[in-house]
């Protein structure tokens, strides 16, 4: 699923738990989520975004996209673009997940 922010407006917890409920009813082998998770790199953003990913019960592989990375401050997007990404979302931005003959990787 791809992308999951919604520019410019709030986070909606009736629409993200619909696509739990989805995805349980799914059971899909994985569950490949492409960023943005945030809208804008704020740190509640991110935590809301891995409670969020907690609520699935399948294997995940969660993609940054270009809202994930630090844009209000260009050191940091220079220097250190994953750095929050890594923290609250997933400590290896380019995951891979095998299962079977089932093979996906970022």
């Amino acid at each position: 699923m791809s992308p999951v922010s919604t520019p410019g407006q709030p986070f909606r917890p009736d629409l993200a738990e619909l696509v739990h409920l989805e995805a349980n009813e799914l059971n899909p082998d994985v569950v490949v989520v492409s960023g943005d998770l945030v809208q804008h790199e704020y740190v509640d953003q991110y935590q809301r975004a891995r409670r969020w990913l907690d609520g699935f019960k399948q294997p995940l592989i969660v993609i940054p996209g270009n809202h994930d990375v630090p844009f209000r401050n260009p050191i940091d997007r220079f220097l250190r673009p994953m750095e929050k990404f890594r923290r609250y979302i997933e400590p290896d931005p380019n995951p891979f997940f095998y299962q079977g003959d089932l093979k996906t990787m970022s």
